[in-house]
């Protein structure tokens, strides 16, 4: 069945049509935005912004430089998979590595190759700021751990995280990081094998602000399994084992 591409804003008939799709929908619905008619009324910045009040799982038919920008920066939580993949395309030829052959194909059908690396160079502090801040998702994942085991301390842990340094500075990179890293970890892996990992994480990212639809980022770490892949990162050994005593 041919999808129907909307135009956002939403006419109130499409809400009515799109909401009765979701109730009958066996799998969670997608919303398939037509990008250049919804540009001729919204920004880039203003698409995120509406689709994040609405809360409508999205896609689009053409993905610009311009969205990329923004899902980095936005200081509003965005549920649109097919962004998060094509941030991690680009972080990976920022870094200089490989694309697979899916990522390739997902890549050309995007931008062109003079296009990936115009985007590149024009944003290259952006995706630096990005980039530290993936960086610092182990060290935040680690103190958030030690400070909410009331039961003991990890006695290795605890010697860790004294290292750890906690800043508080204005950033460009916007909760939108979570999507990044949860639907697509694979841009975590990437970053820690090319750059490593800071000692320290910034409060105006890493903090207990519930903004993640009630929800802090712990929390959505913890529950998409980015808490326990960095628990598993550790060296063998690491963790002090009670039952053992």
């Amino acid at each position: 069945m041919e999808k129907k591409y909307y135009t956002l804003p939403l006419a109130p008939q499409d809400l009515v049509a799109i909401y009765k799709e979701k109730d009958n929908a066996e799998e969670e619905y997608v919303l398939y935005v037509d990008y250049d008619k919804t540009t001729e009324k919204l920004t880039d910045q203003h698409i995120l912004i509406y689709l994040a009040n609405t809360n409508f799982k999205t896609t689009f038919d053409k993905i610009t430089p311009g969205l990329v920008q923004e899902f980095i920066k936005s200081n509003f939580l965005v549920n649109a998979p097919i962004l998060g993949r094509v941030l991690t395309i680009i972080l990976r030829r920022y870094l200089k590595y490989e694309l697979t052959g899916p990522e390739a194909h997902l890549a050309h059908l995007i931008f062109s190759d003079e296009q990936m690396e115009e985007f590149i160079d024009l944003n290259a502090n952006l995706l630096e700021d990005l980039i530290t801040a993936i960086q610092s998702i182990f060290p935040f994942v680690l103190y958030k751990i030690n400070e909410v085991n009331e039961e003991g301390k990890e006695p290795e842990l605890e010697e860790l995280v004294k290292e750890i340094e906690i800043t508080d500075t204005a950033s460009n990179v916007g909760p939108n990081i979570a999507r990044l890293v949860t639907e697509a970890i694979d841009a975590l892996y990437l970053v820690f094998h090319k750059r490593g990992i800071t000692q320290s994480f910034n409060k105006q990212i890493f903090n207990d602000n519930p903004k993640y639809y009630g929800k802090d980022l712990m929390f959505i770490f913890t529950n998409t399994g980015v808490t326990n892949e960095i628990v598993k990162m550790l060296p063998e050994g690491f963790w002090h084992d009670i039952k053992a005593e």
